[in-house]
């Protein structure tokens, strides 16, 4: 651990942190996230760094202290956390610059200079709202600290970069694609779905399933490039494909088949 004090609002975090060095840092924290079913469970501080770049500092729920995990931090205030490392990783084709709290790791509100002297501001604070006894009792001191928490929803871009940040190299394709998921905020809508047999023409017939296959994968495709609209299609299963809307079968010419579409449209959700 290096002795830096690092103000996360004034500090470039992809060019004056060190991969793998731990740091005490103080963060403003602008909104917090939960990800209970990312991986082991985890929270997400979001901070803007000194270029204006939004970023993340995860309390992981299986390597941070628990009376550090349930911190109940508030919006738009400043805390220290110590033993917190940095780490890189690249999914995609972009690097991540990560923040990750450790087994090690405290949490104090405000700057380390300022921490005494926020507390005692609270009870003086909490003092003079009480009667002439002034004797600030321990209840009275919090509910005048009761955080009031205001948070927006994170857009979908930042759902989806904060799920990829964690998505380890091992994890990510030769063409840099990779699987990850993150939480939905309510339930989609259902969907209706159509569903296409392709009839072999013409005396053809696939050798086997697998070429069956194949030949459903190039039907896809040329459905794709002779549809105005490039629908929404997907294979479900050799020779048999889904579209989100309906198409016009007589309007799509296929090498050796035909499309051949269901009276009823499926209703799926």
């Amino acid at each position: 651990m290096t002795d830096d004090i690092i103000l996360l609002e004034e500090a470039d975090v992809r060019n004056d942190l060190e991969e793998y060095q731990t740091y005490t840092v103080v963060v403003t924290v602008k909104n917090t996230y939960s990800n209970p079913d990312q991986g082991s469970g985890n929270r997400k501080l979001q901070y803007i760094d000194d270029t204006g770049t939004t970023r993340y500092l995860t309390l992981w729920a299986n390597s941070t202290p628990e009376a550090v995990y349930d911190f109940d931090f508030e919006q738009d205030a400043t805390y220290t956390l110590t033993e917190v490392q940095f780490t890189t990783n690249e999914s995609s084709r972009r690097v991540f610059y990560n923040l990750n709290a450790t087994e090690e790791t405290e949490v104090s509100h405000g700057p380390p200079e300022d921490d005494s002297a926020t507390n005692r501001q609270a009870i003086t604070s909490a003092s003079e709202d009480l009667p002439s006894t002034g004797v600030a009792t321990k209840d009275a001191v919090a509910e005048e600290q009761a955080p009031t928490h205001t948070r927006e929803s994170p857009s979908l871009d930042e759902h989806i970069d904060d799920a990829l940040s964690e998505v380890p190299d091992p994890a990510t394709t030769q063409t840099r694609h990779a699987l990850t998921a993150f939480a939905s905020t309510g339930r989609a809508g259902s969907l209706t779905v159509h569903e296409y047999e392709l009839v072999a023409v013409n005396g053809y017939l696939p050798d086997d399933d697998e070429a069956a296959l194949r030949d459903t994968y190039k039907a896809r495709r040329q459905i794709a490039r002779q549809h105005g609209d490039r629908p929404v299609v997907a294979v479900v299963e050799p020779l048999t494909l889904v579209a989100l809307e309906k198409i016009d079968e007589s309007a799509i010419d296929i090498d050796d088949f035909r499309l051949e579409g269901p009276q009823d449209a499926l209703p799926r959700l």
